[in-house]
């Protein structure tokens, strides 16, 4: 699929400035393909961090030229859920429960308990729904198939099971289970996440908010046709905040891929293709 290698803000400048930041982005691109443990020695107030976060944001969700032109129709639902239900505890927490997921960005909301996080479980397949069924995209793969986990990414923020890795090792890693998992993109999320200083350290060494931003990290990164995020401001410093939300911005009206959210309110500034109330 096509990159649009111009930032949307490109016609607004002076020539001058083009032609800067043009040079600027060429210095990053090349930058960022060195390997990822080679970022520890990028400092996130560098030039190369500045122009990064400028010019490169638009790329790491690169759809095409769509952008630069009129907005696209929506297709037909990303995912299809129909008669979910689901105990936990004794009671029911999903009973009879159907929607349609399209692409771009969408928001779970609800009281506490109301099921926000085991909702994304059920779609990943964490847990097994006791009844209903769920659609893809139009595959006829179930949430227990490894093809349907190449297409879902969800990882639980509370998880100890990378605590022994490195940092770099996970991230590293995630091309095994996500064939479409960019290189160019982690580098630019590791930067914009101010990761560097964390990456040789094991998981278990690092704060809640850092491990935090790993996760988000691989997120962004995996290329996943649906990516589920658990509470994805929680524990975020403001400058960590504040990427999240251009980063959820420039995924809000992808074309072919989907994001959902569960929070208990929506991100501010960011638009939304739906939003599921529990």
């Amino acid at each position: 699929m096509g990159e649009d290698l111009h930032p949307p803000w490109a016609d607004t400048q002076g020539r001058r400035r083009r032609a800067t930041t043009r040079q600027a982005g060429r210095r990053a691109l090349r930058a960022a393909r060195q390997p990822l443990s080679s970022m520890l020695c990028l400092s996130a107030s560098s030039a190369f961090a500045r122009c990064l976060f400028a010019w490169r944001l638009t790329r790491i969700f690169s759809h095409g030229n769509d952008r630069m032109s009129a907005p696209m129709p929506r297709p037909h639902a990303l995912l299809t859920v129909r008669s979910l239900r689901f105990e936990g505890h004794g009671r029911p927490v999903f009973d009879g429960l159907s929607f349609d997921l399209p692409t771009g960005l969408s928001l779970v909301t609800g009281e506490e308990g109301s099921g926000k996080s085991t909702l994304l479980r059920l779609l990943a397949g964490d847990l097994s729904a006791h009844a209903g069924h769920m659609v893809l995209a139009d595959s006829p793969l179930t949430p227990h198939d490894a093809a349907w986990r190449e297409q879902v990414f969800w990882i639980d923020p509370n998880t100890q099971a990378h605590d022994a890795s490195r940092a770099d090792d996970y991230l590293s890693s995630l091309h095994r289970q996500y064939p479409r998992c960019s290189s160019d993109a982690l580098a630019d999320l590791v930067a914009g996440f101010e990761l560097q200083p964390h990456l040789a350290k094991p998981l278990h060494m690092l704060s809640t908010g850092s491990k935090r931003k790993v996760w988000l990290a691989a997120a962004f990164a995996a290329g996943a046709r649906l990516t589920l995020i658990d509470q994805p401001f929680a524990a975020l410093d403001a400058p960590a905040t504040r990427f999240l939300r251009e980063c959820l911005h420039d995924v809000a009206d992808h074309p072919s891929r989907g994001w959902l959210i569960a929070d208990h309110a929506p991100p501010p500034g960011v638009p939304l293709a739906s939003t599921l109330r529990l």
